[in-house]
C-alpha cells in the first residue's frame, strides 16, 4: 500500500527496456557514419521526449532515462562524433536539463491542481451540510411563525382598528401626539 503522494516503483521490464535503449547508443551509433549519426541522435531525442510525455507515474525511471540516454549520447558525441561533437554534447545537455525542469514543473502543477480539486470537493460537501442545516433552521422558523399567526386576531377597540386600517387620528399640521378634537 502506497502512502499519500507516493509513486509506484517502475516495473523491472521498464528498467530492462531502458538498459537496452542505452546499449543501442553504443551498438548502433559506432556503425553509422556521416548524416545517419545525426539522424540517430535525433531519434534518441524524440524517444526521450515521447517517454517524458507518456510516463506519468515512474518518475525515477524517467530521470534515470534522461541521465543515461542523453548522457550516453553526450559522451558519444564528445568522444566519437566526427564533427560538431562539443556542440552536439552541449545541446543534448541543455535539452536534457530543460526536459527535466519542464517535467518537474508539470508534475508539481498537476499535483497542486489535484490537491486544489480535493479541497474544493471537501468544501463543497461541507457547504452542502451547512446549507441543509440552514434550510432546516429556516423551515423550523417558518413553522413557528405560521403557528403563531393561527391565533385569532383581537380587536382592541376603535383606536386600534383605526391604526390597523391605516387611518390615524392626527390632523394635518398637528404636532406629534396631538389628536383631533
Amino acid at each position: 500500500m502506497l502512502g499519500r503522494g507516493a509513486v509506484a516503483p517502475a516495473p523491472l521490464d521498464a528498467w530492462i527496456a531502458l538498459a537496452a535503449v542505452v546499449m543501442t547508443v553504443w551498438i548502433v551509433l559506432p556503425a553509422l557514419h556521416g548524416a545517419p549519426v545525426y539522424l540517430a541522435i535525433l531519434t534518441y531525442i524524440l524517444f526521450v521526449m515521447f517517454q517524458a510525455a507518456a510516463s506519468t507515474t515512474a518518475t525515477e525511471i524517467m530521470s534515470f532515462a534522461l541521465l543515461t540516454i542523453l548522457g550516453s549520447l553526450c559522451i558519444y558525441a564528445l568522444t566519437r562524433a566526427p564533427e560538431y561533437g562539443v556542440e552536439i554534447a552541449s545541446l543534448l545537455a541543455i535539452f536534457g536539463t530543460t526536459i527535466y525542469a519542464v517535467r518537474r514543473f508539470l508534475r508539481r502543477a498537476i499535483h497542486d491542481a489535484l490537491n486544489a480539486r480535493l479541497r474544493a470537493e471537501r468544501s463543497e460537501a461541507a457547504l452542502g451540510v451547512a446549507l441543509a442545516e440552514v434550510a432546516g433552521q429556516r423551515d423550523a422558523k417558518a413553522r413557528f411563525h405560521r403557528g403563531g399567526s393561527a391565533r385569532p386576531a383581537t380587536t382592541g377597540g376603535r383606536r386600534s382598528a383605526l391604526f390597523r386600517c391605516g387611518a390615524g387620528n392626527v390632523r394635518s399640521g398637528a404636532r406629534s401626539g396631538e389628536a383631533w378634537r
